[in-house]
């Protein structure tokens, strides 16, 4: 029984047992504070990019870093709002509405606590990786896609078919400003990226806006002229909820994606701390932790969060413990008071310039590569309904398709042993 209650306690309680020195501390602030510099322009990317406002991004970054540093089932895991989740929370903002987002995230947080109550984490491990990769080739598709309105200066919605659709039949209305400066942008992330890769790229292509906003002010759509916000600042706004049985069915499949997207990538992001660190994460307590994050960042009418698994490894291999993810908090908090008046005249198209390499980046066409058989059709099958439809239906069909391809060759191989034996 108590090895049972063990699996559900987080990694802070191991904080007063004694093994905490000064040099740990040390090192767990310069972690922290490298953390925020990589952290600050991509939450505000993300956010924006999701319909949302830079605010948004900051503050559930806060929220979720505090959390995190008290309930995380591992040292070094960082929860806070990603890239995955920007298709997911546009297409509902866009589509039901931003009561809707905040709805489907706290149910998304409660499914997260009723899945590490039934210890459902261990079934993750039975997700095909051809719907995952697929999956999230989709997303990154679509955020490709999606981001390329702001850099042509257009506004415009739909799937991937219809936003392409729209592109090409108003070419002769591209702004041109925005598509030199936004070229240019992109241009600067991949020759830093590839020159210089000790050089924070996405706080570098930040500065860059700033500057370009000092010079050429009102040149170009802004988060102010967009979001009308003069600056990011914490405003937490609890909110009153009210499920009923007819709202309930509406909001669960959304809530579902986002509590089966949120766990995957925790998970996964545990597992790769593990494998760099030698550590053993407590599967449980990863579920709860980010079960937490979404229920109270979803009743402060915050955003959806998960493990960023590229922030994660930074912090693996610079911090000593999850007390890095409190200094994270202070320094992205001290970053968003100094530079949030700037941040607002910042273009939008030097946001997009930072969600489009990582929407690239999630293109997964090596591991299409390396599938064989019906894993290859599994994986353009999830990934062309996420494009064409939405994340609920590609998950659904993806997984429909590979576990009905799969018996069936199984079948297939069953009577051929039959026939060889006969």
């Amino acid at each position: 029984m108590k090895k049972e209650a063990e699996e559900f306690l987080p990694e802070s309680v191991n904080l007063f047992k004694g093994n905490y020195s000064i040099q740990n501390l040390i090192k767990d602030a310069k972690a922290g504070t490298l953390l925020s510099v990589l952290s600050f322009p991509l939450v505000m990317a993300y956010a924006t990019a999701s319909g949302l406002t830079p605010e948004i991004g900051l503050t559930t970054a806060i929220i979720t870093g505090i959390i995190s540093c008290l309930l995380g089932g591992g040292k070094f895991h960082v929860i806070c709002p990603t890239g995955a989740f920007i298709v997911i929370v546009n297409d509902i903002v866009t589509s039901h509405g931003y009561d809707f987002l905040i709805h489907a995230t706290v149910l998304a947080g409660i499914l997260l606590f009723i899945a590490a109550l039934f210890r459902l984490g261990r079934f993750s491990k039975y997700i095909p990786l051809s719907v995952l990769r697929g999956f999230l080739t989709g997303i990154g598709i679509m955020l490709v896609v999606q981001q390329t309105a702001n850099i042509l200066g257009f506004s415009c919605g739909g799937n991937l078919f219809q936003r392409v659709g729209f592109y090409l039949s108003h070419l002769h209305e591209v702004n041109l400003n925005s598509f030199t400066v936004g070229v240019y942008f992109i241009s600067t992330f991949f020759i830093i990226r590839r020159c210089f890769p000790k050089l924070p790229v996405y706080l570098t292509i930040l500065f860059l806006g700033i500057l370009y906003s000092c010079f050429f002010p009102n040149t170009l759509e802004t988060i102010n002229s967009r979001f009308h916000i003069e600056n990011c600042a914490i405003h937490l706004s609890p909110v009153t909820l009210s499920y009923n049985i007819h709202n309930i069915l509406e909001i669960l499949p959304y809530a579902a994606i986002i509590a089966f997207l949120a766990g995957i990538e925790t998970l996964l992001g545990a597992v790769m701390v593990d494998d760099l660190c030698g550590t053993k994460h407590k599967t449980n307590a990863e579920l709860i932790n980010v079960g937490m994050t979404n229920f109270v960042t979803g009743l402060l009418c915050m955003m959806p969060s998960t493990c960023a698994i590229s922030m994660t490894s930074v912090n693996a291999h610079n911090a000593k413990s999850n007390v890095s993810l409190l200094f994270h908090v202070f320094a992205l908090f001290m970053l968003m008071t100094v530079l949030s008046p700037l941040v607002s005249n910042v273009s939008m198209c030097c946001f997009a310039s930072m969600v489009i390499p990582f929407g690239l980046g999630m293109i997964d066409y090596k591991s299409y590569l390396s599938f064989k058989g019906y894993e290859k059709a599994t994986f353009v099958l999830t990934a062309l309904t996420t494009v064409a439809s939405n994340v609920v239906y590609a998950v659904i069909v993806g997984l429909t398709f590979h576990y009905f391809a799969s018996l069936r060759q199984q079948k297939a191989a069953a009577t051929q042993t039959a026939e060889r034996h006969a």
